[in-house]
């Protein structure tokens, strides 16, 4: 492309490309006083004509002198510099890319708060390099001197008609213009030529590896960020926990590969398809990486310049369901909007299920389809937001503040809404089974028997356990903390799958265990084959003799209220039997009010069934935790 040909190009579609890109970075301050310096210059020369011109061009060079102060402070504020004396790693592997890239003086290192990078000369004529922070945490040091290597080679190489042309690639790419191919295999050659100057450098692996964990950061950010509530003070916490233990990176490697292949406008995508580097896999983050930290003023700083003003907000592990929520109804409005403009009326939930049931997800228009995501399909991506509102609703709360789609229900039943999303968007009631065999085993008069049917197809993958977490009750957790057994012996009723036994056990308590369901207990012994707990299959309501009076702690989780209402009182009389004098039995259960409604099962407990464990001489500490949507009771009684 000749000189005269770009200068066209640029003058026809993009002449703000031949003001210099910093311009635009520059604070309204700056522009502020350039504006009041040619207005006081023009006033002052109509007021008091050619005889105040030197007043006049006092006062132009003095806010032009502010503007500049203002313009280079804001650039410093915005992208702090990261000291080398205070990171000897970093100094090291700085030094050493800019002597292989030919530079006699150290460059600085500046930071920024999103994944760019970038380097420029100083008024001093000293590089100046600038990387995002998310992806400055990820970098060992190979990668680390080969980024630096490719950038200062492009600043030694640059020319003032290649940065025209990477000023001119931009976002608009993405619409079809005559001259788009044009520019785009201009950039690509570019690109391509960066690169491998720099991998002649510093090495053909490191140089691909960087550049793959480059453009993967892009978008796996770029994602992050969308679907945060705010501007989170602990994003770049967050954002590293992601990669490191929830496979961020992996996950949304492929679809970036496919996107990039897919739009043209992507130089940096095509130049690394066409040198063979994004056939491997998007790299973990370093177990070791350079710069492990920076200064908390420089994250505030950073977090600033992405809240614009607005300031941050809590951290992603203080945030409660109501505001995961709201931020996932903004999601899911945008998306019925979308089914509605397809449908040409007012849609809801079901109509978006429908239309990706029928396959025809890839048809709803909303900005999230239009990007990389971490998701496995479209319908996923469709999907999601529904179906995390509804599971909010229904009082379900993430395990861990920073995996969103791995949900945790008001029993402890766990949900990964991905999984649902994949298999269509049915939200399977985790109760449905439960309740079908409670039916079936009630008609036929027999009150408990439902419970081996249900242990046995759950281990056959025909039902679900709702009770089963796989954890440990929370608020067993909670009321446990800074307990410690010391040998005593403990009884945990109806103990499931073994997991609060196993807890207990953990406690230091000599621990027996039993359940109704012979298949409960032998999945308990097949989970903790190493275990000390004593697991037995017995009967509530038919305890073995020796066990009356015998253990210092009974634990008695959600087990009485899965009988009927009629066997309530032998059933709480038989756990309050358990209890040796100077014992303690804490008990959990659902709560509801004395006549309440009931859809069984379970049967949730009443305030005087709850009192009712502990008469005979018991101690009592009753607690009802939760609002109207999700109420449970902790009771703990300590026998005379």
């Amino acid at each position: 492309m000749s000189n005269w040909r770009l200068l066209k190009i640029v003058l026809r579609t993009q002449p703000s490309a031949l003001i210099p890109y910093w311009l635009f970075s520059i604070p309204w301050l700056l522009w502020t006083c350039v504006a009041v310096g040619v207005g006081g210059c023009w006033f002052f020369l109509w007021l008091g004509g050619a005889g105040v011109w030197p007043w006049t061009l006092l006062f132009a060079v003095t806010m032009g002198l502010c503007a500049c102060v203002a313009g280079v402070r804001s650039y410093s504020w915005q992208n702090p510099r990261l000291s080398l004396r205070r990171q000897p790693r970093l100094a090291a592997v700085v030094k050493d890319a800019a002597r292989t890239a030919g530079f006699r003086r150290i460059p600085q290192i500046r930071i920024s708060a999103f994944v760019w990078t970038g380097v420029a000369r100083n008024w001093h004529g000293k590089p100046r390099l600038r990387i995002g922070l998310p992806l400055l945490l990820q970098l060992p040091e190979d990668e680390l001197r080969a980024l630096l290597i490719i950038e200062l080679t492009r600043l030694k190489n640059g020319t003032y008609r290649k940065h025209l042309l990477m000023d001119l690639y931009g976002d608009e790419l993405l619409k079809p213009t005559p001259w788009q191919a044009e520019i785009v295999a201009a950039v690509r050659e570019i690109r391509r030529a960066d690169w491998l100057a720099g991998a002649e450098l510093a090495g053909q692996e490191p140089v691909a590896a960087v550049l793959r964990r480059f453009l993967v950061s892009i978008w796996a950010f770029d994602w992050f960020m969308a679907h945060a509530p705010g501007t989170p003070g602990d994003v770049y916490e967050a954002f590293s926990w992601k990669l490191r233990h929830d496979r961020l990176a992996g996950r949304i490697g492929p679809n970036v590969w496919y996107w990039m292949r897919a739009n043209s406008a992507c130089a940096e995508g095509r130049a690394m398809d066409d040198l063979g580097w994004s056939d491997g896999p998007a790299p973990e983050p370093a177990d070791d990486p350079v710069v492990t930290e920076v200064p908390r003023r420089f994250v505030d700083r950073l977090l600033a310049g992405i809240s614009r003003g607005t300031g941050a907000t809590p951290h992603l592990a203080g945030l409660g369901r109501d505001q995961w929520l709201a931020n996932a109804n903004e999601l899911r409005r945008t998306v019925i909007e979308a089914a509605g403009t397809l449908l040409g009326r007012d849609a809801d939930d079901d109509d978006v299920i429908a239309l990706v049931r029928e396959g025809k997800a890839a048809d709803l228009r909303w900005w999230h389809t239009q990007f990389p995501c971490p998701h496995p399909n479209r319908d996923v991506c469709t999907l999601l937001p529904i179906l995390q509102v509804k599971a909010l609703k229904l009082g379900y709360v993430a395990k861990h503040p920073y995996r969103q789609r791995e949900l945790a229900g008001p029993d402890g039943h766990l949900i990964d809404v991905v999984e649902l999303a994949r298999d269509g968007g049915h939200m399977r009631d985790p109760d449905e089974d439960a309740r079908r065999l409670a039916a079936e085993s009630l008609a036929g008069g027999d009150a408990t028997g439902w419970f081996e049917r249900l242990y046995a197809e759950a281990a056959s993958g025909a039902a679900v356990v709702p009770w089963d977490s796989g954890t440990p009750h929370p608020l067993l957790v909670e009321w446990s903390q800074g307990s410690q057994g010391d040998g005593r012996r403990a009884m945990v009723v109806g103990c499931g799958l073994g997991d609060d036994a196993e807890y207990v056990a953990g406690l230091g308590y000599a621990t027996t265990a039993f359940d109704v369901s012979e298949s409960a207990v032998k999945g308990a012994r097949v989970r903790f084959p190493e275990s000390a707990v004593d697991y037995s299959a017995a009967d509530l309501l038919d305890l073995p003799g020796e066990w009356r009076g015998a253990f210092d702690l009974v634990v008695e989780i959600m087990t009485v209220q899965a009988l009927p209402e009629d066997l309530h009182p032998p059933a709480i009389a038989a756990v309050r039997e358990l209890v040796a004098p100077g014992g303690t039995l804490l008990v959990i259960a659902s709560a509801r009010d004395e006549g309440g409604p009931v859809y069984a099962p379970p049967w949730p407990l009443t305030p005087a069934e709850v009192a009712a464990f502990g008469e005979g001489g018991f101690a009592a500490a009753i607690e009802e935790i939760g609002d109207g949507e999700r109420r449970r009771w902790r009771a703990a009684f300590r026998r005379g």
